[in-house]
């Protein structure tokens, strides 16, 4: 069975336009990294911040498909061994489940 995507297709950008967001390669914003503005004004450790959760999640689609790619390509590659790493499987599993809502 075919998968439905219903996220937007990858590869995402990080990158600022008017402000700091991810992009699709269309330049379709998909959503904009803020944070919460702390009493004081914005330091630069703020934007710091922003910059780095904004390229986290410009990797998820391309996260999603790696994993995606180790759970199928687990049993080739290991074999009778996979037994040896079912918690990171597991992880693997789970990291899907929640990119495609199933959590």
């Amino acid at each position: 069975m075919e998968k439905t995507i219903s996220y937007t297709p990858g590869p995402w950008k990080a990158k600022t336009v008017k402000a700091l967001g991810i992009y699709a390669n269309n330049d379709q914003q998909i959503a904009v990294v803020h944070n919460e503005m702390p009493r004081g004004g914005r330091r630069q450790d703020d934007y710091n911040i922003e910059e780095a959760n904004a390229r986290l999640i410009a990797a998820a689609p391309d996260l999603l498909e790696a994993c995606e790619v180790l759970l199928k390509a687990a049993p080739e590659l290991w074999g009778d061994d996979i037994e040896k790493w079912p918690r990171l499987m597991d992880r693997v599993e789970a990291a899907i489940a929640k990119a495609e809502g199933r959590e």
